[in-house]
């Protein structure tokens, strides 16, 4: 209580303060006219000792926030996040030092509201204090149920919040049989027509990390793609062409290579499938076909590979064109097709 009335007080008479609001009320915004029109950003420094000055530019932004066709819901949901992680910043982060800083940026829409805070503070172990159960972290465990994602630096001086009205990608696994082959099919269902959000591949990365199934059809023929999506796209697709045990086939709408030539991201253990038919159902049986021929295809040089290089009589390693065992000199079977 006592807080807030020196904080008025500061405000009232600090014309330096007065100042900054007022600059910070007129510039809340920028439009991103390369990307959507509303989507919006808003950024903001402070010394680690001018806590009063943020509820200017908060409610400043909040206020633009009620033009630009945010819910109520996710208004609340940004003040709560807002204030905790901002308190978090000045009391932990900075401990009210006057040389220490705190950065407030703010990209907003009516379709997420993505809040990052930083300072040039120490930094904290976020990770174990989101394990803790006391009153210091429990801000900080109110910000993670409310947000869809909380992420931080190595260092733990920068937190970044995303709050999105609804999942804006939707990873739904299902498990088919092809064949006598089991084929895990991740349908990417993109529920907005816009652009400026990274689209989410986690749950995608994750749905694959622990799949027990080898062959993986990826359908994202209904996905709006933007450049960001697509630059996360092959981030992933590298990451995939790791397995080496595992196949992949990634269907895509012939109107995605209007943003990127997908075929060159075929090679190897991935194989990209245009639907040109609007009808994915129709392109994604020879997705399946490919990733069971490839299965098949690998089944059998592994099978001779093995016949090959495995002596009989001594277990050990030998070349694919080898006669004899390079560690027991016994004669080696031949591979037969």
């Amino acid at each position: 209580m006592i807080g807030d009335i020196v904080s008025i007080l500061r405000f009232i008479t600090d014309p330096d303060t007065r100042k900054t609001v007022e600059v910070l009320a007129n510039i809340p915004s920028i439009s991103r006219l390369d990307w959507k029109r509303n989507v919006k950003t808003a950024s903001a420094k402070f010394s680690g000792n001018e806590f009063f000055k943020v509820s200017g530019f908060a409610n400043a932004l909040i206020a633009d926030m009620k033009t630009s066709s945010l819910s109520e819901n996710e208004i609340k949901k940004f003040e709560t996040v807002f204030g905790e992680l901002v308190r978090n910043a000045f009391r932990h982060g900075c401990n009210e030092a006057v040389d220490c800083k705190v950065s407030i940026n703010c990209t907003y829409c009516p379709w997420f509201v993505a809040l990052e805070i930083s300072d040039t503070g120490r930094g904290f172990d976020t990770a174990n204090a989101l394990l803790q159960k006391d009153d210091d972290t429990h801000g900080l465990q109110l910000v993670k149920r409310i947000a869809f994602r909380l992420t931080t630096n190595k260092k733990g001086n920068s937190l970044t919040a995303l709050m999105i009205a609804e999942p804006a990608l939707q990873i739904l696994p299902r498990v088919e049989k092809y064949r006598g082959a089991e084929i895990l099919v991740l349908p990417v269902v993109d529920r907005y027509d816009w652009s400026y959000l990274i689209a989410d591949w986690e749950p995608l990365r994750d749905a694959v990390k622990h799949a027990a199934q080898k062959l993986i059809l990826v359908d994202c023929s209904q996905v709006h793609w933007s450049t960001e999506a697509i630059r996360e796209m092959k981030h992933m697709v590298k990451e995939f062409k790791e397995y080496g045990d595992r196949f992949f086939a990634l269907v895509v709408d012939h109107k995605a290579d209007l943003w990127f030539d997908f075929s060159r991201l075929s090679v190897g253990n991935f194989k990209v499938f245009h639907d040109w038919s609007h009808i994915a159902s129709e392109e994604l049986p020879l997705a399946k076909e490919w990733l069971l021929n490839q299965s098949r295809s690998a089944t059998s040089q592994h099978t001779l590979r093995d016949i090959a290089l495995k002596c009989p009589n001594c277990g050990t390693g030998n070349r694919l064109n080898a006669r004899y065992c390079n560690t027991c000199g016994k004669p080696l079977p031949r591979a037969r097709a």
